[in-house]
């Protein structure tokens, strides 16, 4: 396909590969495109687009893409030099994608190394007290390089907090690391999280691609809807949710997630809070996805948080 004209080289071809339009990637995310607006019905996980005249978009709704194409070419971020890979590139605020290798890498920190959790990632200024990992970038941003890696969510999922519907959508794997005595150490995601009912690491199921939603905007003078729609993410700030999370983009694929007081931070194998990490997030193989969902059907089983599941019975005092 040919990419906008203006778009960086780098990002030419990370539209050419992925086979991406621009506007099949904006509808993603965006929510006040001057040409169409997204409208949530919420019946479905993606917007209905309705052309519509330009809105004067609120200060936290996902931005307007540029004349010359989306987001990503806003700023160009770090485009390859002159006979480089043009499958690798950077997003203007640092997140990196390579398209070959079918890889997304975020740089963060350790936001806490033990207790209750509720997030494995969130952004700045999100769950950052109950989030073993705290990164500064935009979410939106997030959603388009993860659509640029062919992920894609599905349509039926949780609709509130903790809400024990599982969600939907192409498998992840999301992996951690960082230099320790100075050693890269690399673990799964769930290796860090801990099931405090089990007494055991979250399972190796993988993390389903929901892609967060979209809300409407309610003028807080009023109480009402002001008929513009924002990108749920970018409010809520959370990445990837161990607690069922419409709002998040990857969310835990167990019925587990519905309950807030199983997961914690696995101190046996954090560092320390402020430690520099990395994450990178990649579509599980057609392998480790049947190995996952046949992981996750066990663990289901088990869950008393499932549907027609029979409560535990308390602990008899002594």
């Amino acid at each position: 396909m040919t990419a906008p004209v203006g778009t960086p080289r780098g990002l030419t071809a990370a539209f050419a590969l992925a086979g991406v339009v621009v506007a099949g990637a904006i509808a993603g995310f965006e929510t006040s495109h001057p040409i169409h607006e997204a409208k949530f019905d919420l019946g479905r996980k993606r917007p209905v687009i309705k052309p519509v005249a330009p809105p004067e978009g609120p200060a936290d709704s996902v931005p307007s893409p540029p004349p010359n194409g989306p987001i990503l070419a806003q700023n160009a971020g770090s485009p390859p030099p002159e006979g480089g890979d043009a499958t690798k590139f950077t997003t203007p605020s640092g997140i990196e994608v390579d398209l070959q290798g079918h890889t997304v890498t975020l740089q963060g920190r350790v936001s806490i190394q033990a207790g209750l959790i509720e997030v494995f990632a969130c952004t700045e200024g999100g769950k950052d007290h109950e989030s073993i990992v705290v990164v500064a970038y935009p979410p939106q941003e997030l959603q388009l390089a993860l659509i640029l890696l062919g992920l894609k969510e599905g349509t039926e999922g949780p609709r509130g907090l903790g809400d024990p519907t599982k969600p939907t959508g192409d498998r992840a794997v999301c992996e951690i690391e960082w230099t320790r005595d100075g050693k890269v150490e690399r673990h799964w995601a769930e290796d860090c999280v801990r099931n405090g009912r089990e007494r055991a690491a979250m399972p190796r199921v993988g993390w389903v691609y929901t892609g967060s939603e979209f809300h409407n905007e309610i003028d807080p003078d009023t109480g009402k809807p002001t008929g513009r729609t924002v990108y749920a993410a970018n409010r809520q700030k959370t990445l990837i949710a161990t607690l069922h999370d419409p709002t998040a983009l990857l969310d835990n694929p167990l019925y587990d997630g519905g309950d807030d007081g199983v997961y914690f931070a696995e101190e046996r194998v954090l560092p320390t809070p402020g430690t520099p990490v990395r994450i990178l997030i990649r579509p599980a193989t057609a392998e480790e996805t049947k190995a996952m969902l046949e992981l996750e059907t066990a663990c289901d089983e088990k869950s008393p948080v499932r549907p027609g599941a029979i409560p535990p019975e308390p602990p008899k005092e002594k």
